[in-house]
């Protein structure tokens, strides 16, 4: 998601691996290694999230730090990477960018919650701290201004075409395109409740 209209040098090198990514095809092409990207949101329990700074600040009794309460992401559970990968190599041609359809949002206050109802050993809370300087974004979005113009629909994924389709000149299997002014954004929900959050946390110890 942070290829998307970068704000920073994080970001622009997101960006700048999609671009390769998709470009090799032309370089591999006839007889070389197809490419596609994926591209979704914040993977659940991912290394250096933000899960594991506020889980310690719980099981310690320190306020939680949070940058704006109004803070939205994607989310996904590694599982569920796992199956987008799989579905996107079966129906990948070679160049395309995959955006999955039914990502899950949260609110970053509600999983700041969560964490401090399932850890917290004294009583803690969250503790505003402002964004951070160098670009970090209050919502995130998964298409820019111009990609829903070069998109299809199909079940579970919009489809970002290459500008150039090397491997194939057949119609790309589709069910619809997308309003040139549609949107992608995080600050859309639908969100998961509290106690969906508390719930997955939970769910994580067995012996609570």
């Amino acid at each position: 998601d942070k290829a998307v209209m970068p704000e920073n040098i994080y970001g622009s090198s997101k960006l700048m691996a999609e671009q390769l990514t998709t470009q090799f095809n032309a370089i591999s092409y006839p007889r070389g290694m197809r490419c596609s990207v994926i591209r979704y949101g914040n993977v659940w329990r991912s290394h250096g999230s933000v899960m594991d700074r506020w889980e310690a600040c719980a099981t310690q009794g320190r306020n939680l730090p949070i940058t704006d309460m109004d803070m939205t992401r994607f989310l996904l559970t590694l599982p569920h990477a796992y199956a987008y990968i799989e579905t996107v190599l079966a129906l990948m041609e070679g160049g395309e960018i995959f955006v999955p359809t039914r990502l899950s949002v949260l609110r970053l206050r509600d999983l700041g919650k969560a964490i401090i109802a399932t850890y917290a050993t004294v009583p803690c809370q969250l503790e505003l701290m402002g964004l951070r300087p160098g670009g970090e974004k209050l919502h995130e979005r998964m298409l820019s201004d111009d990609e829903p113009k070069r998109m299809h629909c199909t079940r579970n994924f919009l489809v970002i075409q290459p500008s150039h389709r090397t491997w194939t000149d057949e119609p790309y299997p589709s069910i619809g395109n997308l309003q040139p002014d549609f949107r992608y954004e995080s600050q859309s929900g639908p969100f998961m409740s509290l106690e969906q959050l508390t719930h997955l946390l939970k769910e994580e110890r067995p012996e609570a």
